[in-house]
This record gives structure tokens, C-alpha cells and sequence, in this order.
């Protein structure tokens, strides 16, 4: 039998269970009824009926991520399906965000229950300390017994560079933000199957997944959302893989099963969920809160293409990324910003980045001083920020390794000779004596 990796939780002294916190994801498709635009109101109050119990009867630290701002705002617009042009997208998220408060706001207010609202875009957590910020508000929030913090895109003035895309993701990153025990993401299907269960009567349901990479090779989830909604099944893939990195148990559930999430939070027991969803396991490593942001939260502001040595040294031994191996920039990024790795000759509009993270230096001055030794900097800039262009604790790998190529000396390098700065360390015997002292 299963049970949820977090421990040492609170219990209820009225009812004995141990207290979670869990994100519950709602999609328009659930709130909103397609052909009338109106609110499924019998859903909702459901909803928060089951939340309510969670939060005031359990003591659970309940968050809701809802969509339904555009739905509701088409009715409002007099528009009958989602609009395609960004300024009126933006003008119904404006027009049905507050009809869509007003409507939580009430229904919880009747059960005793105070609402907070968040909205977000990507931007607001691409800076380490506004993301900090953003967990700090979320957990000050979910202190408080008599709050339920609802949790939204904020689509009336995002960007496409800036927005989530989709609330599925949203909730995964919300989900890792508050180190939730649960996500449940909620849809108008009872799982996931292995093909659209609409139009492949074969399609079967998937109960229990232990590692969303390999379930993607799999199954085919290429379905787009709903006509009022933007997320389909590829999109709560993603967000699986996000959530369970985190250490997040992750049910995608039919919205109209809602109640029996209970015994499953309750217990602490994801085999309860195999009568009714798809459980999303969490990893078996857990990865580091940082470079989860770094991996997730993160806007890339540009592109480092590195030699197979550099490569090599970044996923098999750890190492921080150096100026020696960095063969070609793309894009214009200040230090401290965001870029991704990719190994030089890659497809980038097909192959995931080998690696992201933080960069000491603009791209100026890299276009500068890529290719060259640590010590050569000061010479060539006139002085130096650090000797590495990315920090191995402000980088996390994306992609495997690359096939080595040649081994020299016992370091593993380019097959076309040693650079003066091996992989992005100064020397050969540099480089054996860092990996030997795990400093590289």
C-alpha cells in the first residue's frame, strides 16, 4: 500500500487524522458550461463543500487554482467561444475574474470561510526573491484556519514570454511553491487512458504512474483542451513531471467525483485513488527547492551552445560551467538572468536543453571571452565578476548526458585535442584533482 513521502504533519486533535496540504486545480471546462457560458453552479458548490470539510473539519491547508475567468467573461462580452486575439482574451479574463471571486467568495462565505485571492504570471517568479515572496504569502495565508487562498493566472495583463500557458502547470508550480503532500487536478475525464477514449474504444484507463517520461512514450495524449479551456492531457503531463520532482503526489480526477478525494487526503493513501483516477508518483529523489525553480520557474533570456567536453563536465561530474567551453551566445541577456545550455550543433526547436541556470555575464561580455581561459578575463573585459560564467549551484541538468567522445588523461574532453581549459577547468591535472575533491 502506498502512502504520501512527507511526514511530521500536525494532527487533528478532533478527528486524529495528520494534517496535508493540498492543491485542488479546477479547468473551465469544469466550471463553465461550453454552450451557455454559465457557471456549473451544483459543481462548484460541491467543490466547496469538499474543501471547506478539508480545511475546517480536517484541518488540511487547502489552496485552489481555478480557471474560469475567460469563460465567464465571454458571457459577460457577449462572445460565444474563446477569442483568438490577445487584447480581447485579456479584456474577459478582466471582465470575469471578479464574477469568478465574487462567486467562491460567496459559496465559502456561506460555510465560514474567508477567500484570498492570488494571481500570477511566470514574470512574477522569474526573480528568486519574488518567488520567495510568493511561497511566503501562499504559507502565511494557509496559517490562517479560516482561509482558503485561490489561485489564478493573471491573464488580463500577461505576455505569451510570461504566462504559465495553461492552469495545469500553474497548479504544479503553486503545488512545489507550498511543498504540498497532494495535487488534484480535476477534468471532465475519469483518467488518463492510453489513446482519447472519445473516438478509440480500446482506449484503457492508466490507475498509477511511476515515471511520467516513460509513461510519455507510451500513450498518445496529443488532445487539445476544450473550446472555453486551454489545457489537454499533454499539459497535465507536464505538469506531472514538474509536481512529482517536487515531491508531489499528483491524481488527475473527473470533477464530478470530487468527494472522494477525502478518504485519499485523509489516509494519506494513493491506493484509494485507484477506484477513481490517475495517480502520478512522486520521484524517488526529490529535486533541491533551488534548482526546481531554476528548472521550472525560470524565463530564459538567452541560449549558451558548449563543446561535448564542457558537456560532459557539467552532467557527469558537476562541474560549473567555464568560458572555455562556451562555443557560441544567442540573444541578449544581462548577468543574473537566465539562459539555456544546449550542446553545440543542437537542434533547439526539437531537442529539450541540456541544462539551465544562472549567468554571471551579459551576453556581450561572453561573446568576448567565450572559448578562453578563467585568467584571460581581467585581460580581455578589464576585470573579472568571477571565473566561471555559470555557478554548478545555480545550474541544474535538463537532458542526459552526452556520449563521450575520448577520454584524455582520465578527464574526459573533446576528441578533437585538449583545450588549454579542459571541459571548463584550467588544466588537466586541475581538473583530476577538483574531481577528486568534489569541488569541480
Amino acid at each position: 500500500m502506498r502512502r504520501t513521502s512527507r511526514s511530521s504533519s500536525p494532527v487533528s486533535s478532533e478527528t486524529g487524522v495528520n494534517s496535508r496540504t493540498i492543491v485542488v486545480k479546477v479547468g473551465t471546462s469544469s466550471l463553465c458550461d461550453e454552450e451557455t457560458l454559465l457557471p456549473k453552479l451544483g459543481l462548484v458548490a460541491a467543490l466547496v463543500e469538499i474543501l471547506s470539510t478539508l480545511r475546517t473539519k480536517y484541518g488540511h491547508r487547502v489552496v485552489l487554482v481555478t480557471s474560469g475567468a475567460v469563460g465567464l467573461g465571454l458571457r459577460k462580452l457577449d462572445l460565444t467561444s474563446r477569442p483568438k486575439e490577445v487584447p480581447v482574451l485579456q479584456a474577459c479574463a478582466a471582465v470575469g475574474q471578479p464574477e469568478l471571486m465574487n462567486l467562491y467568495a460567496s459559496l465559502f462565505g456561506d460555510l465560514g470561510l474567508q477567500v484570498a485571492q492570488i494571481l500570477l504570471a511566470r514574470g512574477d517568479i522569474a526573480q528568486h526573491r519574488n518567488y520567495v515572496n510568493a511561497c511566503n504569502t501562499l504559507k502565511t495565508l494557509l496559517e490562517r484556519d479560516n482561509m482558503i487562498p485561490i489561485v489564478n493566472e493573471n491573464d488580463a495583463v500577461s505576455v505569451s514570454q510570461l504566462r504559465f500557458g495553461d492552469n495545469d502547470t500553474l497548479s504544479a508550480m503553486v503545488a512545489g511553491m507550498v511543498q504540498a503532500d497532494f495535487l488534484f487536478v480535476l477534468t471532465d475525464v475519469d483518467a488518463v487512458y492510453t489513446d482519447n477514449p472519445r473516438t478509440n474504444p480500446d482506449a484503457v484507463p492508466v490507475r498509477e504512474v511511476e515515471s511520467v517520461q516513460v509513461f510519455r512514450t507510451q500513450v498518445d495524449v496529443d488532445s487539445a483542451g476544450s473550446d472555453v479551456g486551454t489545457g489537454g492531457m499533454a499539459t497535465k503531463l507536464n505538469a506531472a513531471e514538474l509536481a512529482t520532482s517536487a515531491g508531489v503526489t499528483m491524481i488527475i480526477m473527473q470533477s464530478a467525483d470530487v468527494s472522494k478525494m477525502m478518504q485519499t487526503v485523509n489516509e494519506s493513501d494513493v491506493a484509494t485513488a485507484q477506484d477513481y483516477g490517475t495517480t502520478f508518483l512522486p520521484t524517488k529523489t526529490k529535486v533541491v527547492e533551488r534548482k526546481w525553480w531554476i528548472h521550472h520557474g525560470l524565463v530564459p533570456r538567452g541560449t549558451l551552445f558548449i563543446d561535448k567536453g564542457a558537456a560532459d563536465a557539467l552532467t557527469k561530474h558537476k562541474a560549473s560551467l567555464f568560458a572555455a567551453g562556451i562555443v557560441h551566445v544567442e540573444g541578449r541577456f544581462f548577468a543574473e538572468q537566465a539562459v539555456n545550455i544546449y550542446l553545440h550543433g543542437a537542434d533547439v526547436e526539437n531537442e529539450q536543453p541540456l541544462a539551465r541556470g544562472f549567468s554571471e555575464y551579459s551576453s556581450n561580455e561572453i561573446q568576448q571571452v567565450k572559448g578562453m581561459q578563467s585568467k584571460e578575463i581581467p585581460e580581455i573585459l578589464g576585470y573579472s565578476e568571477s571565473d566561471h560564467i555559470i555557478h554548478r549551484d545555480n545550474l541544474v541538468i535538463m537532458a542526459k548526458p552526452p556520449k563521450t567522445n575520448k577520454c584524455i588523461n582520465g578527464v574526459v574532453g573533446q576528441s578533437n585535442g585538449v583545450h588549454p581549459e579542459v571541459n571548463g577547468i584550467n588544466n588537466v591535472a586541475q581538473a583530476k584533482a577538483e574531481l577528486v575533491n568534489g569541488v569541480a
